[in-house]
């Protein structure tokens, strides 16, 4: 599982979408590129809030029957878990990635334990996807 520390910076969100991105291309699945790099930038921004290093980790996995790829942000904070999201207001800075990260994929969760907290988002893996591109995920 391809996995990085990223560090609690401005260009945090930038490399995470560079590793992602390679990593499918990497894998032939650049189909699932834009949006994976679009909620993949959302994840870190809101994680590297903390001022901490963050985990990155992409894998593939398999729920419910179906080979889904897995995106896993995970810092050493501990916040609010995030819940079902709801639209800012129009003149509201913030609040706007969890709705968006919603809308791109087919799941999304978070995980707490008592040092860490893991949100992750998964997007279906195409039928057309050969298990060799896979192999290494």
């Amino acid at each position: 599982m391809p996995a990085w520390i990223l560090t609690p910076d401005a260009q945090a969100p930038a490399r995470a979408r560079r590793l992602v991105a390679d990593q499918l291309a990497a894998w032939q699945l650049d189909q699932l590129a834009d949006d994976a790099v679009l909620v993949v930038s959302e994840l870190v921004s809101n994680a590297i809030r903390l001022g901490q290093a963050v985990c990155l980790a992409v894998r593939a996995v398999a729920a419910a029957g179906r080979r889904m790829l897995r995106i896993e942000v995970t810092d050493s904070g501990i916040g609010p878990v995030a819940s079902a999201p709801s639209l800012p207001g129009d003149d509201a800075e913030h609040g706007r990635g969890l709705p968006i990260v919603e809308m791109l994929t087919d799941s999304w969760g978070c995980d707490q334990d008592t040092h860490h907290t893991l949100v992750w988002a998964q997007f279906p893996i195409p039928a057309t996807a050969t298990y060799t591109t896979l192999a290494a995920a």
